[in-house]
């Protein structure tokens, strides 16, 4: 099991190519994201980007998912579900984009019996364009204090 201590400034993960399915993006705004739907006067078809750019959300979740199974596949003790910071979409993702995710470990705290895990998080498209960047925090379980007691023995 992987814990608090054992993650380091500076590790890195790098992910990619993922690759942007249209159908999956639509169903997931649709069912998801209302506002990647929000339709203009002359129905949803005439809204820029309808059906031609993926969800915001749908963008952090596909960039998210390779994080959360590495922390999964590393059996790391998680002891939450992770907090996003400073989440940006410079570049619209399109269907059919491969993006490449870096995320690095910038910040370790040390709580009580828990620690948090900061990474920063740019994705990238086939083009190099940013399409992301984010700040991620994973609450995981810290290893046990450990007291040693001293004892003296008497050889009676």
């Amino acid at each position: 099991m992987k814990l608090y201590h054992q993650f380091v400034p500076g590790d890195r993960l790098k992910v990619g190519p993922i690759l942007v399915n249209g159908g999956e993006a639509k169903a997931f705004a649709q069912r998801h994201d209302p506002l990647a739907l929000v339709p203009g006067a002359a129905g949803p078809h005439a809204t820029i980007g309808f059906g031609r750019i993926a969800s915001p959300i749908f963008v952090l979740a596909v960039c998210l998912q390779p994080l959360h199974a590495d922390m999964l596949a590393t059996h790391a003790a998680l002891a939450g579900p992770p907090a996003w910071d400073e989440v940006r979409f410079p570049n619209p993702v399109s269907p059919m984009d491969r993006l490449f995710v870096d995320a690095e470990v910038t910040d370790t705290r040390l709580g009580d019996g828990q620690g948090t895990v900061t990474q920063t998080l740019e994705a990238r498209n086939q083009n190099g364009q940013v399409v992301l960047t984010a700040k991620v925090t994973w609450p995981v379980l810290a290893a046990p204090q450990i007291s040693i007691v001293e004892r003296e023995v008497s050889l009676a």
